[in-house]
Formats: structure tokens, C-alpha cells, sequence
């Protein structure tokens, strides 16, 4: 339901409260001053009655005051008359059928006992109030023709009084009140409503109306208003306030919406210019068309008619032309080399600034003749940073008399900006080529000085192998299986290759320092003294001391040292033990036992393979590294698997069963 219904709907409902209220107000007071006023009535007239009846009980007979009771029980407002004996019997009524009866009414014995009248008034919801009244008959000398003057008190009279036809006068009155009283309700209620309607119902309606025009997109939209100055036309004129300012920002927004437009559309040509840029760089290595494809964007987009893009030549001293488009052969042979301390572009060169002349033909500041030649008028110069510092200038030309925008000044040192990047990336590039092409060259140069090291070394190796087995011949072959016992069980252990061939390439040499041990004590067939059993472990620290001098196998100088210390660390020569013995050497250790047990050596025969086998497992965790043994063990297991079938495998490492050939005894 809309305000202008709801608000008119309420007024009137609280008017209407407020009018019960006020109406019931005043028929309850009304009604209880009319019980007041029928009270007194009342007792006059009863008081009058009995006055009456008084007068005809000393004057009358019995059958006159009957009448004179039915007459007066008749009257208006009179709805009984009763004259009650001393014992409570109905003498006369204005209702003959009571007479001789006997009423037990407390109040009458009352009567008689205090000889006070008893008043009493009815009234109850829906029905008119109704009086009644007992006096009390007491003898006096004029009753004593008739009655005893013993007797005190003679009877009682009772008359009742009802107010049904004065209650109708009252009624009809207070309707009168009423409907006046709704009259005036409705009225005042009317002009409240009317007076409500046009203060605040009205103004608000308009202000809603504007609000909804506002909101549609018409922000002239006003609500009228309100000329007095109360709370409601201060609403109206805020509300009015703020529509004007929200016209005027939404015309303000409308205005930097088109500005906003055409700076999009700048900045779009710019990304595009400058995309232009990257692709020419990404797509060609070749600086000149990398740089002419730039142009091409540029004059497009800046919608000038020329453009050149010259970089500096350190070794000359001037600004070399690079590429350009829109300029005469004249004018593009004039700026093939252009002093860098020369004209317009020279002066943007040096002081890395963007400079605007308005006319190339008059600017004295170009010093270049053919530049007026050519038409040209509006130019723009800006520099071309790179890495190392203004690498060179971009210019662009117009044959226009025309202004250049700050958009333009920052969109070409934009692209200049990126033309830089890719002066510097390709440069660049062609440099690392030319590096890379010296590189391989040297590259190759160094592959064949490196082979040819290695072969010498090789040549060294085998040499002092060679040097080796001539002093021992039971040893023959014995470093060679070595290695390949050394090799393999590296590789199974997961070693990196580089790793792998140090290990090899120590295990090879792992014997050098017997070089140093004399003939007698190597050769010797009978058990060592402790002298000589000194001199004998010595030849891993000789070893390592001979191999340090060939410069080139320092990763096997700690294998070669430590290949006889135990895992115990009762092993020599710097009794070391667990893991910290080198992981290389731990790994020699194994294999030099292994080819050892199952050579021939002067003071004892070779032991075969199941009995090699069984040595290295019982010194698994005292002599050797037990997972080492473990591996190496699986590993002669798989070979010994493949020889006994007669697979390929045979000969990878050797005949395991079989020992070395002995030298003469």
C-alpha cells in the first residue's frame, strides 16, 4: 500500500482511538453524575411520597391508603410503593397481590431497630439505575386512637424509584454528544489529514518521482519545493542539492570518459608501435630490417612523413645512418655520417633530450641543408639509450606546420626507449655468435690437446705399470684385474661415472710405491721381519707421494693411500676406520684382497675362489666394509653364474676360478 493511503489510514485510525477515549471519558463521568442527580432526585420525591402517605395513614382509612399507594406506585418514575406492619407484613402496595405478605427483607428489620432510613441504589450494565428507599413508621400522640402508645416504631414504608424514561431523555442526549463529538473527530481528523497531505505527503511523493527519474538516467530531474522552511523542505532542497551534483560529475565523468577514450586510442597506437618493435626484434635478427620495420610502425602511427634512426660509430666519432624511410637519396646520403657534435640531432646526441623544431627549413640549429630541400617541416628528435648509456637518436619529420603533443613526446622515446633493447639484444646475439663460433674453434683445439694429454698420460700410466710388474713379476696382470674388479663393483654401488674412473684409474696404480721397496724384501719367499714388514706397508704413502707428481690424478692420491686401512681400524698407514676411510678406498680394499687371495705369490700358493670367498666374509666388518663385501660378493657370484654357462660374460673380468700364472720361483 502506497504512503499516500497508509499515512491518511493511520491518522484516521489514531483519531479515531484518541475519540473512544474522549467519548468513553465522558460517558463514564457523565453517567456517574447522573446517577448523582438521579440519587438526590430520587430521595426528594421518596421523601415526598412518604409525606403523602403520612398524612393519609392519620387521616385515612385503610381502604384510602390503598388507593392513595396504588396511585402513587402509577406515577412516572415510580416503580413500587409498599407499607410493610412491624413484623415485616405487606399492609399496602401499589400491587394488591402482595398485600398480606411477609417479607424477610434485612433491611426493613434495620429500619425499624435504628429508625434511620435505608437508601439503596442499582444500577447495573445495560439496564437504567433503580432507587429504593425504606422509612421507618414511628407511632406518635396522633396514632394513639389507633395504636398502643407502647409501641415505638409502627411499620416501615419502601418506595422504589426506576429511571427507565428519564434514562431515555439522558440516553438521547449523550447520543447527541456522541455523534457530535464524531463529527468533530472527523473534521479535525479531515484537516489533518489535508493539512498532512499537503506538508509532507506531497513534497514526499515528488521527491520520490525525481528519485525515480534520477535513477532511470534523467538527472534534471528536481522534486518541487517546499516553501516553508520546516524539516521536510530541508530534505526536498538536500535532495534537489545533491541531484545537481551528481548532473554536474556525470557530466564532469562523461567529459573524462572521452578524454579517457582518446587516450586509449593513443595508448593503443603506442602499444601497437611498440609491439611492432618486439615482433621486428623477435622475428629477424637482422638489425637494418629489424629497425625498418620499427619505422614503418612508427610513421603509421605518429602519421609523419620521414623517420631515421642513426647509431653512434665509437671509432669515428660520429652517428652512423642505420635505416630510414620518407627522406630524398640527397638528404639520406647527408646523414650517412653525421658529427655527433653537429646540428640538431648531434645536440639531442649529447644532452640525451627530446628536441622539437617547428620548421626544419629556418631552424638554424639543423645545419643540414638538404633537410630544407626536402620539404620538411615539423621534426622531432629524441635519444635512444642502451645499456651503455645514448647509443644513438630516433627522428621523425613532417611536411606539416604542426603542433607535437606531449602523447607523441612520450610515445616516440617509448619506442625509442625499446629500440635501444633490441639495438642492445641484437648486438648482442651477434656477439655471442662471434663468441660462440671462436669458442668452438677453441673448443676443438682444446679436444685434441686434451686427447692427446690423456694419451700421454695413459702412456705415463701404463709406463709405470709397466715398472711395476718388471720388478714383481708375480704380480703381472694384477693391477689391471684390480681395476676392473674396482670398476665394476663402483658402478654396482651406484657410483657417478667421473667417480667411477678415478677409482679406476687408482686401482691401477694402487702398487706404484713398490717402486721404492727393495728386491730383496719384495721378492722375498720367507716371512718379512718387522723391519722389513715396516718397509712394506710404507708404499701407499710412496704411492700417493709418486702419483702427487704427475699433476693430474689428485682424486686418486686419497684412494692410493688408504687401500690397506681396515674397517676396524687396525689398518695402516694412518689407522683409520668405519667410514671414515675413504668410500674409493674402501672399495680398492676389497678388490686388491680379492685378485690377491687368488694369486700366487713366492711365500704361498693362490687360493681358489670358494676360499677367497670365505676369507672375505669372515673379515667382513673387522678388515673390509661389510656392505661393500656383501655387493662385491653378489657381484663375483652373477660372473661366476655366466662363465660356468658358457655366456659372453666371460672374460669381462677374468676367470675367477683360476689364478694368475705364477712367475719362476
Amino acid at each position: 500500500m502506497k504512503l499516500k493511503y497508509r499515512v491518511p489510514l493511520l491518522t484516521l485510525g489514531i483519531m479515531l482511538v484518541i475519540g473512544l477515549l474522549i467519548g468513553g471519558s465522558v460517558l463514564y463521568f457523565q453517567r456517574k453524575s447522573d446517577a448523582k442527580q438521579f440519587e438526590d432526585t430520587a430521595t426528594a420525591m421518596a421523601t415526598s411520597i412518604v409525606q403523602t402517605l403520612d398524612h393519609f395513614m392519620l387521616t385515612g382509612e385503610p381502604k384510602e391508603i390503598q388507593d392513595t399507594v396504588t396511585s402513587l406506585a402509577h406515577q412516572p418514575l415510580v416503580s413500587e410503593v409498599l407499607i410493610y406492619t412491624k413484623d415485616g407484613t405487606v399492609f399496602a402496595s401499589g400491587d394488591a397481590s402482595e398485600i398480606g405478605l411477609k417479607r424477610d427483607d434485612p433491611r426493613i428489620q434495620e429500619t425499624l431497630r435504628s429508625g434511620k432510613a435505608s437508601a439503596k441504589t442499582e444500577s447495573t450494565f445495560g439496564s437504567p439505575p433503580h432507587f429504593d428507599v425504606v422509612f421507618p413508621v414511628f407511632n406518635r400522640p396522633e396514632c394513639y386512637g389507633c395504636h398502643s402508645s407502647d409501641n415505638e416504631a409502627l411499620g416501615a414504608i419502601e418506595v422504589g424509584l426506576s429511571t427507565v424514561s428519564w434514562s431515555k431523555e439522558q440516553a438521547q442526549q449523550t447520543l447527541i454528544m456522541v455523534l457530535l463529538g464524531g463529527i468533530g473527530i472527523i473534521l479535525v481528523g479531515g484537516m489533518t489529514i489535508l493539512g498532512f497531505q499537503r506538508i509532507i505527503l506531497n513534497p514526499l511523493a515528488g521527491l520520490g518521482k525525481a528519485a525515480q527519474k534520477i535513477s532511470g538516467g534523467d538527472y534534471t530531474a528536481r522534486a518541487e519545493a517546499n516553501e516553508q522552511d520546516d524539516e521536510v523542505g530541508v530534505v526536498v532542497r538536500a535532495f534537489n542539492e545533491m541531484a545537481q551534483r551528481v548532473y554536474d560529475q556525470t557530466l564532469q565523468l562523461a567529459q573524462w570518459n572521452l578524454d579517457l577514450e582518446e587516450k586509449v586510442a593513443l595508448r593503443t597506437k603506442e602499444l601497437s608501435a611498440l609491439n611492432a618493435v618486439l615482433t621486428a626484434a623477435s622475428e629477424s635478427l637482422d638489425l637494418r630490417q629489424a629497425l625498418e620495420e620499427t619505422i614503418d610502425t612508427l610513421l603509421q602511427v605518429m602519421s609523419m612523413d620521414g623517420a631515421a634512426i642513426l647509431l653512434v660509430d665509437a671509432e669515428s666519432e660520429s652517428m652512423k645512418l642505420v635505416a630510414h624511410r620518407g627522406f630524398s637519396k640527397k638528404l639520406a646520403e647527408g646523414l650517412r655520417r653525421l658529427p655527433v657534435d653537429e646540428s640538431l640531432a648531434g645536440y639531442a646526441l649529447r644532452s640525451a633530450q627530446t628536441m622539437v623544431t617547428d620548421d626544419v627549413s629556418t631552424d638554424p640549429r639543423l645545419a643540414l641543408a638538404a633537410a630544407r630541400e626536402d620539404d620538411l617541416h615539423t621534426a622531432v628528435i629524441t635519444p635512444i639509450r642502451g645499456t651503455e648509456g645514448v647509443i644513438g637518436i630516433l627522428g621523425v619529420a613532417s611536411h606539416l606546420h604542426r603542433s607535437i603533443t606531449p602523447d607523441e613526446i612520450r610515445l616516440l622515446e617509448a619506442v625509442a626507449g625499446h629500440v635501444g633493447i633490441v639495438v642492445d639484444n641484437i648486438t648482442l646475439y651477434q656477439r655471442e655468435q662471434q663468441q660462440r663460433a671462436e669458442a668452438q674453434i677453441l673448443a676443438a683445439a682444446l679436444t685434441q690437446e686434451t686427447a692427446r694429454l690423456l694419451d700421454a698420460r695413459q702412456g705415463i700410466m701404463q709406463s709405470l705399470l709397466a715398472a711395476v710388474e718388471a720388478r714383481d713379476p708375480y704380480t703381472r696382470g694384477h693391477s689391471d684385474r684390480v681395476r676392473e674388479y674396482a670398476r665394476s663393483l663402483a658402478r654396482r654401488l651406484g657410483l657417478d661415472e667421473p667417480e667411477v674412473e678415478i677409482i679406476s684409474s687408482a686401482a691401477q696404480l694402487h702398487d706404484l710405491g713398490k717402486i721404492a721397496i727393495s728386491d730383496t724384501i719384495l721378492l722375498k719367499q720367507a716371512r718379512l721381519t718387522p723391519p722389513e714388514w715396516t718397509e712394506v706397508t710404507r708404499h701407499s704413502e710412496k704411492g700417493e707421494e709418486l702419483i702427487r707428481l704427475l699433476g693430474f690424478l689428485e682424486g686418486a692420491l686419497p684412494i692410493v693411500r688408504g687401500h690397506h686401512e681396515r674397517f676396524d681400524g687396525e689398518g695402516y698407514p694412518d689407522n683409520l676406520a668405519g667410514e671414515t676411510i675413504p668410500l674409493g678406498a674402501r672399495i680398492l680394499a676389497v678388490a686388491d684382497a680379492y685378485d690377491a687371495l687368488t694369486t700366487t705369490r713366492p711365500y704361498r700358493r693362490a687360493f681358489s675362489h670358494d676360499e677367497a670367498v670365505d676369507m672375505l666374509q669372515n673379515g667382513a666388518g673387522t678388515q673390509w666394509d661389510p656392505e661393500i663385501v656383501e655387493t662385491f660378493l653378489g657381484l663375483l657370484a652373477e660372473i661366476v653364474s655366466l662363465e660356468r654357462l658358457g655366456d659372453e660374460g666371460r672374460g669381462t673380468i677374468g676367470t675367477l676360478q683360476q689364478p694368475a700364472p705364477a712367475g719362476p720361483r
